[in-house]
């Protein structure tokens, strides 16, 4: 039987989760673009902690790794937050791309060098890249790096050619964090801009109502509707904490009674935000509240 879960990215055969399908496509079909020939775009991905972006970026990942069009790869970059170095920070990813591609190893000592490393003569066909805990680097070297992307982007543009027949290959980019990445959808010159930004919300009363629905038909205890209510009216569909209550509900402090009813969710509620709570759960709390 599946289990609410709140630790990590969810399994799909293990935890009760909400498939968020529009997003999915949505995020597939910006960084594959329409025509794809024309290449995909260049999209920020942003959402608070606890909020679902690692799990449905993998699920974005794991359908492009599919398609035979495009090298697909994501890079976490938060061992390198404390590192100053911008030569270091490129040559790590330059080292990343070039080892889980099988290519020819880059010394990069510049821009331009990791300008090249996307270049026509050393990638083999368009890729996809996704940068997780990009805001984690220091703001320089965000800035430096966003500036190459944007040279790649404008070289692309003006080239009238398919993909895979452009200058660079870098066909499309996300960079994820845990918020739109300093102001990067609102810069003119940049090429990650708002409206092909992907910001990803709570959940919607429905689909918390349809995870507790999904518990009662394979445990068959039921969960009186209120406490499904309240719970979200409380949480907002935070996923994170929207997970953490089914768990404590379902497995922590169930009674195993035919009924999770409304005196269980208070029991609940109390325990959570006065024994239980820690910083960030109050944090979270704090935010799903405003």
């Amino acid at each position: 039987m599946r289990k609410f879960f709140s630790y990590g990215p969810l399994s799909k055969t293990q935890h009760y989760y909400v498939p968020r399908t529009k997003l999915i496509e949505f995020g597939i079909n910006q960084l594959v673009g329409e025509p794809y020939e024309e290449g995909g775009h260049y999209i920020t991905v942003w959402a608070p902690h606890q909020r679902g972006k690692t799990w449905l970026m993998a699920n974005v990942l794991w359908q492009l790794m599919d398609d035979e069009r495009f090298d697909v790869l994501k890079i976490n970059l938060q061992h390198l937050q404390s590192q100053p170095s911008a030569q270091i920070v490129l040559q790590k990813i330059a080292d990343y791309i070039s080892s889980h591609l099988s290519i020819q190893p880059m010394p990069i000592n510049n821009l331009d060098e990791f300008m090249q490393l996307f270049g026509q003569g050393h990638l083999s066909k368009p890729l996809i890249l996704m940068m997780d805990e990009f805001d984690s680097l220091h703001p320089e070297i965000i800035g430096e790096i966003v500036r190459i992307f944007r040279n790649i982007h404008v070289t692309r543009y003006e080239y009238p050619l398919p993909t895979e027949q452009k200058p660079y290959l870098l066909h499309g980019v996300a960079l994820i964090g845990v918020r739109a990445v300093l102001g990067l959808d609102n810069v003119s010159s940049s090429p990650f801009n708002v409206q092909q930004s992907m910001h990803i919300p709570n959940l919607t009363y429905e689909e918390v109502d349809s995870m507790f629905h999904w518990y009662e038909q394979e445990s068959g205890q039921t969960v009186e509707q209120g406490v499904i209510d309240r719970l979200f009216h409380v949480l907002q569909g935070q996923p994170g904490l929207t997970g953490w209550f089914g768990e404590l509900l379902t497995e922590t402090y169930n009674k195993h009674n035919p009924t999770i009813a409304m005196k269980d969710f208070d029991l609940v509620y109390k325990t959570a935000v006065q024994a239980l709570p820690n910083a960030n759960i109050l944090n979270i709390v704090s935010k799903a509240k405003t």
